[in-house]
Protein backbone atom coordinates (compact mmCIF):
# COMPACT_ATOMS: atom_id res chain seq x y z
CA UNK A 1 0.00 0.00 0.00
CA UNK A 2 1.08 3.60 -0.58
CA UNK A 3 3.52 4.74 2.11
CA UNK A 4 3.16 1.21 3.56
CA UNK A 5 0.36 2.17 5.92
CA UNK A 6 0.13 -1.38 7.20
CA UNK A 7 3.78 -2.41 6.81
CA UNK A 8 5.99 0.33 8.17
CA UNK A 9 7.71 -0.11 11.47
CA UNK A 10 6.52 3.05 13.18
CA UNK A 11 3.45 3.81 15.20
CA UNK A 12 3.03 7.30 16.49
CA UNK A 13 0.18 9.14 18.13
CA UNK A 14 -0.12 12.86 18.39
CA UNK A 15 -1.75 14.95 21.08
CA UNK A 16 -2.75 18.36 19.80
CA UNK A 17 -0.48 18.48 16.75
CA UNK A 18 -1.33 21.12 14.12
CA UNK A 19 -4.95 21.24 15.17
CA UNK A 20 -5.73 17.84 13.65
CA UNK A 21 -7.42 16.68 16.80
CA UNK A 22 -11.10 16.17 17.42
CA UNK A 23 -13.05 17.70 20.27
CA UNK A 24 -12.19 14.80 22.58
CA UNK A 25 -8.46 15.10 21.99
CA UNK A 26 -8.20 12.18 19.59
CA UNK A 27 -5.90 12.25 16.59
CA UNK A 28 -7.14 12.17 13.03
CA UNK A 29 -5.77 8.95 11.58
CA UNK A 30 -3.84 10.43 8.63
CA UNK A 31 -1.84 13.06 10.47
CA UNK A 32 0.90 10.90 11.99
CA UNK A 33 1.23 8.80 8.88
CA UNK A 34 1.65 11.81 6.65
CA UNK A 35 3.80 13.97 8.90
CA UNK A 36 5.78 11.62 11.09
CA UNK A 37 6.42 8.17 9.61
CA UNK A 38 9.10 9.68 7.41
CA UNK A 39 10.62 11.47 10.42
CA UNK A 40 11.89 8.17 11.77
CA UNK A 41 14.91 6.95 9.78
CA UNK A 42 14.95 3.65 11.61
CA UNK A 43 11.79 2.80 9.68
CA UNK A 44 13.86 2.87 6.49
CA UNK A 45 17.31 1.74 7.62
CA UNK A 46 16.67 -1.61 9.23
CA UNK A 47 16.01 -4.61 7.01
CA UNK A 48 14.72 -6.51 10.05
CA UNK A 49 11.88 -4.04 10.56
CA UNK A 50 8.38 -5.35 11.03
CA UNK A 51 4.82 -4.06 10.79
CA UNK A 52 3.85 -1.50 13.38
CA UNK A 53 1.41 -2.47 16.08
CA UNK A 54 -1.16 0.21 16.46
CA UNK A 55 -4.78 1.17 16.21
CA UNK A 56 -3.66 2.47 12.82
CA UNK A 57 -2.93 -1.11 11.75
CA UNK A 58 -6.63 -1.71 12.14
CA UNK A 59 -6.85 1.84 10.75
CA UNK A 60 -9.47 3.34 12.97
CA UNK A 61 -10.30 6.92 12.11
CA UNK A 62 -9.29 8.44 15.48
CA UNK A 63 -6.66 7.29 17.93
CA UNK A 64 -4.94 8.49 21.06
CA UNK A 65 -2.43 5.76 21.94
CA UNK A 66 0.97 5.39 20.32
CA UNK A 67 3.22 2.38 20.10
CA UNK A 68 6.01 1.14 17.92
CA UNK A 69 6.84 -2.54 18.25
CA UNK A 70 10.01 -3.92 16.73
CA UNK A 71 11.34 -7.45 16.89
CA UNK A 72 15.00 -8.11 16.14
CA UNK A 73 18.17 -9.31 17.77
CA UNK A 74 20.32 -6.17 17.74
CA UNK A 75 18.13 -4.34 20.25
CA UNK A 76 20.61 -1.80 21.53
CA UNK A 77 21.64 -0.82 18.02
CA UNK A 78 18.03 -0.31 16.98
CA UNK A 79 17.20 1.55 20.17
CA UNK A 80 20.06 3.93 19.55
CA UNK A 81 18.91 4.47 15.97
CA UNK A 82 15.42 5.17 17.22
CA UNK A 83 16.65 7.77 19.67
CA UNK A 84 18.76 9.47 16.98
CA UNK A 85 15.86 9.68 14.56
CA UNK A 86 15.02 13.08 13.19
CA UNK A 87 12.90 15.02 15.62
CA UNK A 88 12.97 12.46 18.44
CA UNK A 89 14.50 13.38 21.72
CA UNK A 90 14.20 12.96 25.46
CA UNK A 91 13.62 9.50 26.86
CA UNK A 92 10.65 9.98 29.14
CA UNK A 93 10.99 6.65 30.83
CA UNK A 94 12.06 3.07 30.33
CA UNK A 95 10.05 0.13 31.50
CA UNK A 96 11.52 -3.36 31.55
CA UNK A 97 9.01 -5.79 30.07
CA UNK A 98 8.15 -8.84 32.12
CA UNK A 99 7.55 -12.22 30.54
CA UNK A 100 4.86 -14.49 31.85
CA UNK A 101 6.18 -17.83 33.05
CA UNK A 102 9.71 -16.76 32.17
CA UNK A 103 12.59 -14.74 33.53
CA UNK A 104 12.73 -11.20 32.22
CA UNK A 105 15.41 -10.82 29.53
CA UNK A 106 17.65 -7.91 30.46
CA UNK A 107 17.50 -6.35 27.02
CA UNK A 108 13.73 -6.20 26.60
CA UNK A 109 12.58 -2.61 26.95
CA UNK A 110 9.77 -0.19 26.37
CA UNK A 111 10.96 3.38 25.78
CA UNK A 112 8.71 6.40 25.63
CA UNK A 113 10.19 9.15 23.47
CA UNK A 114 9.06 12.69 22.78
CA UNK A 115 8.93 14.07 19.25
CA UNK A 116 9.90 17.66 18.50
CA UNK A 117 6.19 18.51 18.06
CA UNK A 118 5.24 16.92 21.38
CA UNK A 119 4.38 13.60 19.78
CA UNK A 120 4.71 10.71 22.19
CA UNK A 121 6.32 7.67 20.59
CA UNK A 122 6.32 4.39 22.49
CA UNK A 123 9.23 2.32 21.17
CA UNK A 124 9.06 -1.33 22.18
CA UNK A 125 11.59 -3.98 21.30
CA UNK A 126 10.83 -7.69 21.70
CA UNK A 127 12.75 -10.79 20.85
CA UNK A 128 11.99 -12.29 17.43
CA UNK A 129 10.43 -15.42 18.91
CA UNK A 130 7.68 -13.31 20.46
CA UNK A 131 7.20 -10.71 17.77
CA UNK A 132 4.19 -12.26 16.02
CA UNK A 133 2.39 -12.74 19.32
CA UNK A 134 3.11 -9.17 20.37
CA UNK A 135 1.93 -7.79 17.04
CA UNK A 136 -1.27 -9.80 17.14
CA UNK A 137 -1.94 -8.83 20.73
CA UNK A 138 -1.63 -5.11 20.11
CA UNK A 139 -3.63 -5.11 16.86
CA UNK A 140 -6.52 -7.26 18.00
CA UNK A 141 -9.42 -5.66 19.84
CA UNK A 142 -10.09 -6.74 23.40
CA UNK A 143 -13.04 -8.92 22.40
CA UNK A 144 -11.19 -10.46 19.47
CA UNK A 145 -8.33 -11.43 21.76
CA UNK A 146 -10.72 -12.83 24.36
CA UNK A 147 -12.15 -15.18 21.75
CA UNK A 148 -8.66 -16.25 20.72
CA UNK A 149 -7.85 -17.06 24.33
CA UNK A 150 -11.03 -19.09 24.59
CA UNK A 151 -10.00 -21.14 21.56
CA UNK A 152 -6.55 -21.60 23.09
CA UNK A 153 -8.00 -22.85 26.38
CA UNK A 154 -9.94 -25.54 24.52
CA UNK A 155 -6.63 -26.75 23.12
CA UNK A 156 -4.96 -26.54 26.54
CA UNK A 157 -2.87 -23.60 25.43
CA UNK A 158 -2.29 -20.10 26.76
CA UNK A 159 -1.96 -17.00 24.54
CA UNK A 160 -0.37 -13.76 25.61
CA UNK A 161 1.63 -10.99 23.97
CA UNK A 162 4.72 -13.15 24.54
CA UNK A 163 3.59 -16.22 22.62
CA UNK A 164 1.45 -19.33 22.69
CA UNK A 165 2.43 -21.65 25.54
CA UNK A 166 1.53 -25.24 26.33
CA UNK A 167 0.65 -26.62 29.76
CA UNK A 168 4.33 -27.01 30.65
CA UNK A 169 5.04 -23.34 29.88
CA UNK A 170 6.89 -24.03 26.64
CA UNK A 171 6.34 -21.54 23.88
CA UNK A 172 4.93 -23.37 20.87
CA UNK A 173 4.22 -20.35 18.64
CA UNK A 174 4.81 -16.62 18.55
CA UNK A 175 7.38 -15.72 15.92
CA UNK A 176 4.71 -14.75 13.37
CA UNK A 177 1.04 -13.91 13.50
CA UNK A 178 0.37 -16.84 11.22
CA UNK A 179 1.90 -19.15 13.84
CA UNK A 180 -0.29 -17.68 16.57
CA UNK A 181 -3.51 -18.11 14.64
CA UNK A 182 -2.56 -21.57 13.38
CA UNK A 183 -1.91 -22.73 16.94
CA UNK A 184 -5.61 -22.25 17.74
CA UNK A 185 -6.83 -23.67 14.43
CA UNK A 186 -7.38 -20.44 12.49
CA UNK A 187 -6.03 -18.94 9.29
CA UNK A 188 -4.36 -15.55 9.57
CA UNK A 189 -6.97 -12.82 10.06
CA UNK A 190 -6.22 -9.37 8.56
CA UNK A 191 -5.73 -6.70 11.25
CA UNK A 192 -8.65 -4.60 10.04
CA UNK A 193 -11.07 -7.44 10.77
CA UNK A 194 -9.94 -8.05 14.35
CA UNK A 195 -12.95 -6.40 15.99
CA UNK A 196 -15.11 -9.41 17.02
CA UNK A 197 -17.70 -8.70 14.36
CA UNK A 198 -17.88 -12.25 13.04
CA UNK A 199 -14.31 -12.68 11.83
CA UNK A 200 -13.50 -15.59 14.20
CA UNK A 201 -16.59 -17.48 13.08
CA UNK A 202 -15.89 -16.72 9.41
CA UNK A 203 -12.30 -17.90 9.80
CA UNK A 204 -13.39 -21.15 11.45
CA UNK A 205 -15.80 -21.74 8.57
CA UNK A 206 -13.24 -20.82 5.91
CA UNK A 207 -15.30 -17.81 4.80
CA UNK A 208 -13.01 -14.84 5.40
CA UNK A 209 -13.65 -12.42 2.54
CA UNK A 210 -11.01 -11.14 0.13
CA UNK A 211 -10.42 -7.48 0.96
CA UNK A 212 -9.89 -4.57 -1.39
CA UNK A 213 -6.36 -3.15 -1.55
CA UNK A 214 -4.81 -0.02 -3.03
CA UNK A 215 -3.62 -2.00 -6.03
CA UNK A 216 -7.23 -2.74 -6.96
CA UNK A 217 -8.08 0.93 -7.45
CA UNK A 218 -8.06 1.98 -11.11
CA UNK A 219 -8.92 5.64 -10.70
CA UNK A 220 -10.25 8.44 -8.51
CA UNK A 221 -13.88 9.48 -8.89
CA UNK A 222 -13.88 12.60 -6.70
CA UNK A 223 -11.28 15.30 -7.34
CA UNK A 224 -11.22 19.08 -7.65
CA UNK A 225 -9.19 21.64 -9.58
CA UNK A 226 -8.69 25.38 -9.42
CA UNK A 227 -11.79 25.81 -11.55
CA UNK A 228 -13.55 25.66 -8.16
CA UNK A 229 -11.88 25.20 -4.77
CA UNK A 230 -8.99 22.94 -5.75
CA UNK A 231 -5.43 24.23 -5.51
CA UNK A 232 -3.96 23.00 -8.79
CA UNK A 233 -4.70 23.34 -12.49
CA UNK A 234 -6.74 20.69 -14.27
CA UNK A 235 -3.65 19.65 -16.21
CA UNK A 236 -1.69 18.98 -13.02
CA UNK A 237 -4.43 16.76 -11.60
CA UNK A 238 -4.44 14.69 -14.76
CA UNK A 239 -0.65 14.39 -14.79
CA UNK A 240 -0.54 13.37 -11.12
CA UNK A 241 -3.21 10.70 -11.56
CA UNK A 242 -1.48 9.40 -14.68
CA UNK A 243 1.82 9.21 -12.80
CA UNK A 244 0.12 6.96 -10.25
CA UNK A 245 -0.73 4.51 -13.02
CA UNK A 246 -4.45 5.18 -12.87
CA UNK A 247 -6.64 4.19 -15.79
CA UNK A 248 -8.99 7.15 -15.26
CA UNK A 249 -9.52 10.25 -13.15
CA UNK A 250 -12.54 12.49 -12.81
CA UNK A 251 -12.72 16.26 -12.76
CA UNK A 252 -15.61 16.91 -10.39
CA UNK A 253 -15.66 20.55 -9.43
CA UNK A 254 -18.47 22.11 -7.43
CA UNK A 255 -21.76 23.35 -8.84
CA UNK A 256 -23.00 26.93 -8.77
CA UNK A 257 -24.80 26.92 -5.39
CA UNK A 258 -21.52 26.14 -3.62
CA UNK A 259 -20.49 29.79 -3.78
CA UNK A 260 -17.95 29.48 -0.98
CA UNK A 261 -16.23 26.83 -3.12
CA UNK A 262 -16.44 28.98 -6.28
CA UNK A 263 -18.91 26.58 -7.84
CA UNK A 264 -19.24 26.54 -11.61
CA UNK A 265 -22.16 27.87 -13.61
CA UNK A 266 -23.54 25.71 -16.42
CA UNK A 267 -21.60 27.82 -18.92
CA UNK A 268 -18.36 27.41 -16.98
CA UNK A 269 -18.92 23.66 -16.69
CA UNK A 270 -19.39 23.41 -20.45
CA UNK A 271 -16.18 25.40 -20.94
CA UNK A 272 -14.43 22.90 -18.66
CA UNK A 273 -15.81 19.98 -20.65
CA UNK A 274 -14.37 21.50 -23.82
CA UNK A 275 -11.02 22.00 -22.11
CA UNK A 276 -10.97 18.35 -20.98
CA UNK A 277 -11.76 17.12 -24.47
CA UNK A 278 -8.95 19.23 -25.89
CA UNK A 279 -6.53 17.89 -23.27
CA UNK A 280 -7.47 14.22 -23.65
CA UNK A 281 -5.38 13.41 -26.78
CA UNK A 282 -2.20 14.31 -24.88
CA UNK A 283 -2.76 11.70 -22.18
CA UNK A 284 -3.08 7.95 -21.85
CA UNK A 285 -5.31 8.23 -18.80
CA UNK A 286 -9.01 8.77 -19.47
CA UNK A 287 -10.17 12.15 -18.13
CA UNK A 288 -13.76 11.79 -16.99
CA UNK A 289 -16.02 14.81 -17.07
CA UNK A 290 -18.03 15.22 -13.90
CA UNK A 291 -19.40 17.46 -11.21
CA UNK A 292 -19.98 17.40 -7.49
CA UNK A 293 -23.51 18.66 -7.86
CA UNK A 294 -25.30 20.16 -4.87
CA UNK A 295 -28.45 18.49 -3.64
CA UNK A 296 -30.73 21.42 -2.97
CA UNK A 297 -33.03 21.64 0.05
CA UNK A 298 -35.97 20.01 -1.76
CA UNK A 299 -33.86 17.20 -3.26
CA UNK A 300 -33.57 18.72 -6.71
CA UNK A 301 -30.14 19.15 -8.27
CA UNK A 302 -28.14 22.31 -8.80
CA UNK A 303 -27.69 21.71 -12.55
CA UNK A 304 -30.50 20.97 -15.01
CA UNK A 305 -30.72 17.53 -16.55
CA UNK A 306 -29.53 18.68 -19.97
CA UNK A 307 -26.23 19.81 -18.41
CA UNK A 308 -25.83 16.64 -16.33
CA UNK A 309 -26.45 14.53 -19.44
CA UNK A 310 -23.22 15.86 -20.96
CA UNK A 311 -21.07 14.42 -18.16
CA UNK A 312 -19.44 11.01 -17.76
CA UNK A 313 -20.11 10.65 -14.02
CA UNK A 314 -22.31 12.82 -11.79
CA UNK A 315 -21.67 13.02 -8.06
CA UNK A 316 -24.34 14.37 -5.73
CA UNK A 317 -23.73 15.90 -2.30
CA UNK A 318 -25.34 17.90 0.47
CA UNK A 319 -23.49 21.16 1.15
CA UNK A 320 -26.19 23.27 2.80
CA UNK A 321 -29.10 23.20 5.25
CA UNK A 322 -27.32 20.65 7.45
CA UNK A 323 -29.83 21.19 10.26
CA UNK A 324 -32.85 19.92 8.34
CA UNK A 325 -34.97 17.50 10.39
CA UNK A 326 -34.15 13.86 9.76
CA UNK A 327 -37.23 12.99 7.68
CA UNK A 328 -36.67 16.04 5.45
CA UNK A 329 -32.96 15.33 4.99
CA UNK A 330 -33.66 11.68 4.23
CA UNK A 331 -36.34 12.52 1.68
CA UNK A 332 -34.05 15.15 0.17
CA UNK A 333 -31.23 12.68 -0.46
CA UNK A 334 -33.53 9.90 -1.64
CA UNK A 335 -35.14 12.23 -4.17
CA UNK A 336 -31.71 13.14 -5.54
CA UNK A 337 -30.90 9.46 -5.95
CA UNK A 338 -33.96 9.09 -8.15
CA UNK A 339 -32.38 11.37 -10.75
CA UNK A 340 -31.18 9.11 -13.59
CA UNK A 341 -28.00 11.16 -14.11
CA UNK A 342 -26.72 10.84 -10.53
CA UNK A 343 -24.34 7.91 -10.07
CA UNK A 344 -22.58 8.40 -6.73
CA UNK A 345 -23.73 9.90 -3.41
CA UNK A 346 -20.59 11.42 -1.92
CA UNK A 347 -19.74 11.97 1.77
CA UNK A 348 -23.21 10.65 2.62
CA UNK A 349 -23.47 11.86 6.24
CA UNK A 350 -21.70 15.22 5.87
CA UNK A 351 -19.53 14.83 8.94
CA UNK A 352 -16.23 16.63 9.48
CA UNK A 353 -14.19 14.86 12.13
CA UNK A 354 -13.75 17.06 15.15
CA UNK A 355 -15.76 20.00 13.82
CA UNK A 356 -19.14 18.92 12.44
CA UNK A 357 -21.44 16.09 13.45
CA UNK A 358 -23.24 14.06 10.78
CA UNK A 359 -26.55 15.49 9.74
CA UNK A 360 -29.70 13.68 10.80
CA UNK A 361 -30.38 11.14 8.08
CA UNK A 362 -31.84 7.64 7.96
CA UNK A 363 -29.12 5.73 6.15
CA UNK A 364 -31.27 2.61 5.92
CA UNK A 365 -33.68 4.52 3.70
CA UNK A 366 -30.84 6.13 1.76
CA UNK A 367 -29.17 2.77 1.16
CA UNK A 368 -32.48 1.26 0.06
CA UNK A 369 -32.95 4.09 -2.44
CA UNK A 370 -29.39 3.70 -3.73
CA UNK A 371 -29.90 0.00 -4.21
CA UNK A 372 -33.27 0.49 -5.87
CA UNK A 373 -31.84 2.94 -8.40
CA UNK A 374 -28.47 1.25 -8.92
CA UNK A 375 -26.38 4.04 -7.39
CA UNK A 376 -23.09 3.86 -5.50
CA UNK A 377 -22.29 5.45 -2.15
CA UNK A 378 -18.92 6.88 -1.32
CA UNK A 379 -16.26 6.13 1.23
CA UNK A 380 -14.68 9.57 1.25
CA UNK A 381 -11.01 9.05 2.07
CA UNK A 382 -10.29 12.56 3.26
CA UNK A 383 -8.90 12.27 6.81
CA UNK A 384 -11.25 15.06 7.83
CA UNK A 385 -14.28 13.11 6.62
CA UNK A 386 -13.82 9.32 6.35
CA UNK A 387 -17.45 9.24 5.35
CA UNK A 388 -18.95 6.65 5.18
CA UNK A 389 -17.46 5.32 8.38
CA UNK A 390 -16.69 1.62 8.66
CA UNK A 391 -19.90 0.45 10.33
CA UNK A 392 -22.06 2.24 7.77
CA UNK A 393 -19.89 0.95 4.93
CA UNK A 394 -20.27 -2.58 6.33
CA UNK A 395 -24.05 -2.17 6.24
CA UNK A 396 -23.90 -0.92 2.65
CA UNK A 397 -21.74 -3.89 1.77
CA UNK A 398 -24.15 -6.33 3.41
CA UNK A 399 -27.01 -4.80 1.39
CA UNK A 400 -25.07 -5.39 -1.83
CA UNK A 401 -24.43 -1.74 -2.70
CA UNK A 402 -21.55 -0.60 -4.86
CA UNK A 403 -19.12 1.75 -3.14
CA UNK A 404 -16.68 4.32 -4.49
CA UNK A 405 -13.44 4.90 -2.59
CA UNK A 406 -12.46 8.47 -3.45
CA UNK A 407 -10.06 11.07 -2.11
CA UNK A 408 -12.02 14.32 -2.62
CA UNK A 409 -8.66 15.77 -3.62
CA UNK A 410 -8.15 19.53 -3.32
CA UNK A 411 -4.33 19.34 -3.15
CA UNK A 412 -2.39 16.85 -5.27
CA UNK A 413 -0.80 15.25 -2.21
CA UNK A 414 -4.28 14.24 -1.11
CA UNK A 415 -4.39 11.60 -3.82
CA UNK A 416 -2.34 9.59 -1.30
CA UNK A 417 -5.33 9.53 1.04
CA UNK A 418 -6.80 6.69 -0.98
CA UNK A 419 -5.11 4.33 1.48
CA UNK A 420 -7.31 5.71 4.27
CA UNK A 421 -10.45 4.97 2.30
CA UNK A 422 -9.09 1.51 1.58
CA UNK A 423 -8.51 0.98 5.30
CA UNK A 424 -12.12 1.92 6.05
CA UNK A 425 -13.35 -0.39 3.30
CA UNK A 426 -11.27 -3.27 4.65
CA UNK A 427 -12.69 -2.78 8.13
CA UNK A 428 -16.09 -2.98 6.46
CA UNK A 429 -15.23 -6.37 4.88
CA UNK A 430 -15.42 -4.89 1.38
CA UNK A 431 -13.79 -6.71 -1.51
CA UNK A 432 -12.75 -5.27 -4.89
CA UNK A 433 -15.85 -6.65 -6.59
CA UNK A 434 -17.99 -4.12 -4.68
CA UNK A 435 -15.86 -1.07 -5.49
CA UNK A 436 -16.96 0.86 -8.55
CA UNK A 437 -13.56 2.47 -9.14
CA UNK A 438 -11.95 -0.95 -9.14
CA UNK A 439 -13.80 -1.55 -12.43
CA UNK A 440 -11.93 -1.27 -15.72
CA UNK A 441 -12.84 1.82 -17.74
CA UNK A 442 -15.27 0.15 -20.15
CA UNK A 443 -17.28 -1.41 -17.34
CA UNK A 444 -17.23 1.80 -15.32
CA UNK A 445 -18.60 3.81 -18.25
CA UNK A 446 -21.25 1.18 -18.96
CA UNK A 447 -22.36 1.39 -15.32
CA UNK A 448 -22.32 5.19 -15.39
CA UNK A 449 -24.56 5.27 -18.48
CA UNK A 450 -27.04 2.72 -17.19
CA UNK A 451 -30.50 4.05 -16.55
CA UNK A 452 -30.03 7.36 -18.36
Amino acid sequence: MERQLLQDVVHVALHGVRGQVDLLGNLLVAQPVRDHVDDLPLARRHPHRAPHARHGTTSRELRNVGQERVGQSRREHLRAAGHRSNGLHKIVHRRILQYEARRSPPDEFDDVLRHREQVQVDLRVVEPAAFGAALQYFTGSKHHNVKLRELAVRKKLKISEYGVFDERGRRVAGRTEEEVYAAVGLPWIPPELREDTGEIEAALAGRLPPLVDVGDIRGDLHAHTDWSDGHHPLEDLVAAAEARGYEYVIVSDHSRSATIARGLTPEQLRDQIRRIRALQPRHRIRILTGTECDILADGSLDFPDDVLAELDVVLAAVHSRFKQPGPEMTARICRALENPHVRILVHPTGRLLGSREPYDVDLEQVFAAARRHGKAVEINASPWRLDLKDTHARRARDLGLLLAIDTDTHYLTELDHVRLGIATARRAWIGPEQVVNALPLDRLLAWARAGR
